[in-house]
């Protein structure tokens, strides 16, 4: 089943998270790249997702977001 992993303000932390994903041979998808124009929904609802395709992949998943999210944590 698909899990929402992650939703962003700026598309290229979407495109960045998908990128390591992929490498991890975690197979995912983006949703929201190219939002409405401004006043048609409120800009919050319509921020890019970062969307995994398995619950199999979605701790090792995690673990990626966490890591990229908080560099400072890296070893």
């Amino acid at each position: 089943m698909i899990k929402k992993l992650h939703s962003a303000s700026e598309v290229i932390e979407i495109r960045i998270l998908k990128s390591l994903l992929e490498e991890a041979d975690i197979q995912c998808f983006t949703k929201n790249e190219f939002p409405p124009m401004a006043g048609e929904i409120p800009k919050t609802m319509a921020w890019p997702e970062l969307w995994i395709n398995s619950d199999y992949d979605l701790d090792k998943a995690k673990l990626i977001l966490k890591d990229f999210l908080n560099p400072s944590l890296r070893a």
